[in-house]
């Protein structure tokens, strides 16, 4: 039938019509948006918020990262993030020299090499669950020790600097690989945290090159329908890309 009406002349109103909402099927996709809490420390430093994210064909995944106003969270966490109300960021990444990286209303600038991974490793043990990562035999229960720690090794975390000399570089990474950091790269350190019954996961991540580490905490997931490829271009907010099914 699409063919008919592609390159007959008088298909009927109706073919087309047909026609035309089998296109918008094509770019119209089913996916999902997690929604989950973050803290972060380093040093004297802390701060919270939460996320989303929204995974794409092809590995490419988009961010919408939301710093809590005043320490507080608020009643309803993920309309201000699809609208990107407040103050926040957003990352496309698909582990590609476009990848894009910027806070909401400010210019796209490129992040570090190691981020894509980084966060596809990050949302794909999060979605899995705590259950996915442990080889324990028996349930899980509060006050038990952490669960096994997994290490990845990715692209640096850090942006490199160009200016400085190869042999600095060099002896830089070396030093770096000789205290078990990685060399050139970095190593993410992925752990689920013992939790109070009652208590949602939490995921400590930490990386060997940068201070400090990040807690994570899913609550929740929502079906959505998303425009593809517009979903993925930090042009718009995710408000007027996706459509939140109805639970």
């Amino acid at each position: 039938m699409l063919l008919a009406v592609m390159v007959g002349l008088a298909a009927s109103a109706s073919a087309a019509g047909e026609a035309d909402s089998e296109a918008d099927s094509e770019i119209n996709l089913p996916g999902v948006v997690h929604l989950a809490s973050y803290q972060a420390t380093a040093f004297s430093y802390h701060d919270m918020g939460t996320l989303i994210w929204l995974a794409g064909p092809d590995g490419i995944l988009r961010l919408e990262i939301r710093r809590a106003a005043d320490g507080h969270h608020g009643a309803n966490l993920l309309q201000p993030l699809l609208e990107q109300r407040g103050q926040g960021w957003t990352a496309i990444l698909a582990g590609k020299n476009d990848d894009t990286l910027n806070a909401w209303g400010a210019e796209w600038r490129h992040p570090p090499q190691g981020l894509a991974r980084a966060a596809q490793l990050v949302t794909t043990t999060l979605e899995s669950g705590p259950e996915a990562s442990t080889k324990t035999p028996g349930p899980w229960r509060a006050g038990a020790q952490s669960r096994e720690t997994t290490k990845y090794e990715v692209p640096s975390l850090v942006k490199t600097r160009e200016s400085a000399p190869s042999h600095s570089v060099w002896h830089s990474e070396a030093a770096a690989r000789g205290l078990g950091r990685g060399g050139g790269q970095d190593l993410l350190v992925l752990s689920w945290e013992p939790t109070v019954p009652g208590q949602s996961p939490v995921l400590k991540v930490t990386a060997t090159r940068s201070p400090g580490n990040l807690e994570l905490t899913v609550l929740t997931a929502r079906d959505v329908i998303y425009a593809m490829p517009e979903a993925f271009v930090p042009l718009w907010p995710l408000a007027q890309l996706v459509t939140v099914l109805p639970r």
